[in-house]
């Protein structure tokens, strides 16, 4: 499976950390993943017991690359899903 563009990847990592403002970062964060062709993307908070320093993480949207071949030259085309869905 290709994986994503790293450019791509940069710029969905970028769009997350705008999601939130520099003052809330300590109470929340959008993060992004990438495994194999799909990036997912999470809301993290930091844990609510004193005695854990893991931050939680909730996927709340999954993008898939698939490489395609419709004229001399390969493109890429990005699919979103949330939570299994695939439109």
């Amino acid at each position: 499976m290709p994986s994503p563009p790293e450019t791509d990847v940069a710029r969905i990592r970028k769009y997350c950390q705008s999601r939130v403002p520099a003052s809330l970062r300590s109470q929340i964060r959008i993060e992004a993943a990438v495994r194999g062709s799909s990036v997912s993307i999470y809301k993290c908070r930091p844990s609510w017991q004193l005695n854990l320093t893991e931050w939680s993480k909730v996927r709340v949207a999954q993008l898939m690359w698939q490489r395609t071949q419709k004229e001399p030259g390969a493109t890429v085309e990005r699919r979103a899903a949330k939570e299994g869905w695939q439109g």
